[in-house]
């Protein structure tokens, strides 16, 4: 004789949801452990001002709906005072989301640029916006396909929930250093620009524009800085957004690479000398002292020749100051 199997419970929800209703706030929907929800393709499913509108059968199970006034997940930006956060990360819907709002809510948001963003559990996306009401006070998501919800706020189109950025990292490779950087849920951005410090605290552009490619999964780019000098070096990301506000990465660090050698020429000399064989940009300072120890000349930055027709005859101490920190010194005869 067979065993007797319990049956899970199921409940299933078909056209009669065709009219709005507001469930109590807060907890709006929750479906317990061993039951199934199941929203039929087709269905208008409402839930105290959210619209789930499959177009394939989504089922909630061990769930529960909650409506709130903040973002559980961290955002910078503004977004309505109304959110959606379910307790646990759903199964993948495919079909259409309507969000309804009050006018008190917005916080300064325009209706005409408002998009619902879904957190997925791992980042923030912005759901493509079908059309909007602001008559009726609500957004519209296009056709969606096998996106997992987790928590749902709105904000302006051109303010979308910010990108996550991902390790920097930067290496010597030859006389190059290559920088690479990963992100996650672009959206609306611009371009990206790697800048270089020697000190960690001034920056300047070493790369061109790079061209974001406004996925939402994971993005890498890579860039090469072929003129790096050989000191110690800090690389950071600048990512711009298409109405021009900007975000930076961490900072990845390179350290010191090995300097050339250096000569100086002719040597002895009766007027100027030369510096070769190092790219001037990797001298920061010259200084030439007498025997008796005091400065008698310096240069603060480099030059092609450096003139020394006035200075006395004899021995003097030639001191080479480079990015790395690094101090070269030489004996330089003046005749």
């Amino acid at each position: 004789m067979g065993k007797f199997m319990p049956m899970r419970k199921m409940y299933v929800l078909l056209g009669l949801l065709s009219v709005p209703f507001l469930l109590p706030a807060q907890n709006i929907v929750s479906v317990g452990a061993g039951t199934d929800l199941h929203i039929a393709a087709g269905t208008s499913f409402y839930a105290g001002g959210l619209v789930l509108e499959p177009s394939s059968s989504f089922v909630l199970n061990n769930n529960q709906l909650t409506r709130g006034s903040t973002v559980s997940q961290f955002t910078v930006n503004a977004y309505a005072s109304r959110v959606y956060s379910f307790g646990n990360l759903t199964a993948p819907f495919t079909g259409s989301i309507r969000f309804y709002y009050d006018d008190g809510e917005l916080n300064g948001l325009a209706e005409t640029g408002l998009i619902i963003n879904d957190y997925n559990g791992t980042y923030w996306q912005a759901l493509t916006t079908a059309g909007y009401d602001d008559g009726a006070n609500y957004v519209q998501t296009q056709p969606l396909s096998n996106v997992q919800l987790r928590e749902l706020a709105l904000s302006d189109a051109l303010h979308t929930l910010p990108l996550q950025w991902g390790p920097v990292a930067a290496w010597r490779q030859g006389s190059a250093v290559q920088v690479q950087w990963t992100t996650r849920q672009e959206s609306l951005v611009r371009d990206f620009i790697v800048e270089r410090s020697l000190d960690a605290r001034s920056w300047l552009p070493v790369s061109s524009a790079v061209a974001a490619n406004n996925n939402s999964g994971e993005n890498s780019y890579r860039q090469q800085d072929a003129a790096a000098p050989a000191g110690r070096l800090y690389y950071r990301i600048r990512q711009t957004d298409i109405d021009g506000r900007s975000t930076y990465s961490a900072v990845a660090s390179v350290a010191a690479g090995l300097m050339p050698a250096l000569y100086v020429f002719p040597n002895p000399t009766a007027e100027s000398f030369r510096l070769q064989g190092m790219d001037a940009g990797d001298i920061v300072k010259v200084e030439l002292f007498a025997a008796n120890g005091a400065r008698v000349q310096q240069w603060q930055k480099p030059q092609t020749q450096y003139n020394i027709a006035t200075l006395s005859q004899g021995i003097y101490q030639l001191t080479v100051e480079l990015r790395n920190g690094e101090r070269r010194h030489f004996k330089l005869n003046k005749y």
